[in-house]
């Protein structure tokens, strides 16, 4: 396994065009200019762990059973490119660029680890992809979320629903996905509910000239400083040993809200919270208020906004400059947060709210 600096890895495909903005606080921007159309679009993107998506995954398996939980996945992942498909508004592709297209979206999802594709073969509307060490997929032991994302794929190059399915071997090293019109239909996409809110632009994209608190962490200072690494082989990043991956904000809301329309709010919170705390308590060093200045870095470098924190007997408040704005409520970012309390402050505290520039958490 080579490790290499994220910087000398991908600065040059993502930062030094401007893909990826990653030098202001509290904010990463991923600027999108297709390959293939005239068309560009900007989203607000944040990083989350690895560590989160897998223990919901592992925890709804435990709890609804595999067949459940592989669907719950497969739905969340599929929505998830639906919605990030819907800020491109492009059409369905002309059959002549399918491979180029194909080509191009494969070897960007490789950037943030998404590695199900590294070679594909396809005949008409049917296509298999062959890959290895997905991200989430390689440890959760499960291809529904590749299967997902590639059902959104194929179904948006063709103008109609296509399903997909995992016929893995051993994982993580024999990821094989397939897509075809043979497949059972799984369920109807709700398209009015994944679409980018109508101020989405408004709301996380206020010119070149607003100001930023230049004291905070930028995601650039951590790569600078050699706290972001990668794999070169598994085309993972990490942050203190732990992979992470970039995610358009919404997307990210987006697991809560599917966890929510099964009536299971419970058990993603129990659950995250579990694994938010878990993994501060590994990044700890005992020293309250250093830890919580780093854990304030962390959640600035990774795009989450900038946090102040305003402490009373029993309460805590976290009011954001900059937040990442959508349509659903911060949900994931509200509970990962108050798990990562818990760690420091070796407390117990819930979320008594969470709106898009406050979050407030009472000790219990």
């Amino acid at each position: 396994m080579g490790f290499d600096n994220f910087k000398s890895q991908l600065l040059k495909e993502l930062i030094f065009p401007k893909t990826l903005i990653v030098d202001r606080p509290g904010i990463i921007t991923n600027r999108r200019v297709s390959r293939f159309s005239k068309k560009s679009n900007m989203t607000r993107v944040v990083y989350m762990f690895e560590k989160f998506a897998i223990d919901l995954y592992s925890g709804a398996a435990k709890k609804l059973g595999k067949e459940k939980a592989d669907f719950l996945w497969y739905k969340i992942s599929k929505d998830s490119v639906v919605r990030y498909m819907m800020f491109s508004g492009e059409a369905k592709v002309p059959e002549f660029l399918i491979p180029s297209v194909l080509k191009y979206v494969f070897e960007s999802l490789a950037h943030i680890g998404v590695s199900f594709a590294e070679s594909f073969e396809f005949e008409g509307k049917s296509i298999v992809t062959y890959g290895k060490n997905c991200f989430v997929c390689r440890k959760a032991g499960s291809g529904c979320i590749s299967a997902g994302h590639l059902s959104a794929i194929w179904s948006h190059m063709h103008g109609e629903n296509i399903e997909a399915e995992a016929c893995c071997g051993v994982c993580p090293k024999e990821c094989k996905i397939r897509a075809n019109k043979s497949i059972p239909k799984k369920y109807d996409v709700d398209y009015e509910f994944l679409r980018p809110m109508k101020k989405y632009n408004l709301a996380n994209f206020k010119g070149d000239d607003f100001e930023t608190p230049h004291s905070k962490a930028t995601f650039g200072d951590f790569v600078k400083f050699g706290k972001i690494k990668c794999d070169n082989d598994k085309k993972v990043f990490y942050f203190r040993g732990e992979a992470i991956a970039h995610i358009e904000v919404g997307l990210m809301e987006l697991i809560y809200q599917e966890y929510k329309r099964i009536g299971e709010e419970k058990l993603f919170n129990d659950i995250l919270v579990k694994s938010a705390e878990e993994l501060m308590e590994k990044f700890c060093s005992g020293n309250i208020k250093k830890d919580l200045r780093e854990m304030e870095s962390l959640l600035s470098a990774f795009g989450w906004g900038i946090p102040i924190r305003l402490q009373k007997k029993g309460k805590i408040r976290y009011s954001f400059i900059h937040p990442p704005v959508c349509r659903y409520p911060p949900i994931l970012r509200a509970t990962v947060l108050n798990g990562f309390l818990n760690s420091i402050l070796k407390r117990k505290f819930r979320v008594e709210k969470a709106i898009v520039s406050e979050f407030v958490f009472k000790e219990f």
